[in-house]
């Protein structure tokens, strides 16, 4: 995460979020299968959800949430979650969630750069969605080392870029429809790596080879939406068999534990 110039940025990305709509996301409609076991959302949502359901967590911890559904989702079910965000905002958006669904006493909001952060615990479960790309890479990963407990698990949905020449295309043709912060950094090979060799065991699932978050956008703006789970599905079978096509994928889904 980077400093008071990209706190205000996220700052003013969630000045513009109604805290109804958010709960609202949270019922039958929610596209996150942690929330909504039947609701319609991305392959990679669907694996992702799926991993995180399936841990049994007593305190979890969300890093870079932003107005975090994900720790109140955990927190419905009884886990005790710290959700930290660098944003002050997202922050006392999430502290608003938490009461409005009744789970205020097993939410800690915290702000500040991960980093650099002293939670004073460790966690059974650590999760990052699309937000670890955003930080300096070997002091999150010394940070993470550090507050996962023991039997903890590592969670993580985030952008991949393992080729050059990809990563340079990227660039061009952004993996997401959003503008680059100047932190922002997809992960490589080389990060997934790092992870094996500190913790010991890594479960990794490639996904959007085909299925770019940018055509998705396109797609669902001409009202094509309703292929796009299929497609996705399809795109994940290519990518789990052909190991070639992993260096074209734009996310990765990883679990980690301590060998």
């Amino acid at each position: 995460m980077g400093g008071p110039e990209e706190s205000q940025y996220w700052d003013g990305v969630y000045e513009k979020v109604r805290l109804e709509a958010v709960r609202e996301s949270l019922g039958a409609r929610c596209f996150h299968p942690v929330y909504n076991p039947g609701g319609k959302y991305s392959h990679k949502e669907a694996i992702f959800g799926s991993w995180i359901a399936s841990v049994e967590a007593k305190s979890a911890l969300v890093v870079g949430g932003g107005v975090d559904k994900i720790g109140i989702a955990l927190a419905t079910r009884g886990c005790q979650v710290t959700s930290l965000d660098l944003s002050p905002k997202a922050g006392e958006l999430t502290r608003r969630l938490a009461v409005l669904k009744g789970v205020s006493q097993r939410v800690r909001c915290a702000c500040g750069e991960w980093e650099r952060a002293d939670l004073g615990q460790t966690y059974d479960l650590i999760v990052f969605h699309d937000s670890l790309h955003h930080m300096r890479f070997e002091p999150a990963l010394a940070q993470i080392d550090r507050h996962l407990a023991a039997t903890g698990v590592l969670l993580a949905l985030e952008p991949i870029c393992p080729l050059p020449l990809v990563r340079l295309l990227h660039r061009r043709l952004p993996f997401h429809p959003f503008p680059f912060v100047a932190t922002e950094r997809e992960l490589d090979f080389a990060d997934l790596r790092r992870i094996e060799i500190v913790f010991g065991k890594v479960e990794c699932r490639y996904f959007d080879f085909l299925t770019r978050e940018s055509l998705s956008v396109l797609l669902f703006r001409l009202g094509l939406r309703q292929g796009l789970a299929r497609l996705g599905a399809m795109d994940a079978w290519l990518i789990r068999h052909i190991r070639g096509l992993r260096g074209f994928a734009s996310y990765v889904t990883l679990r980690a534990t301590r060998a």
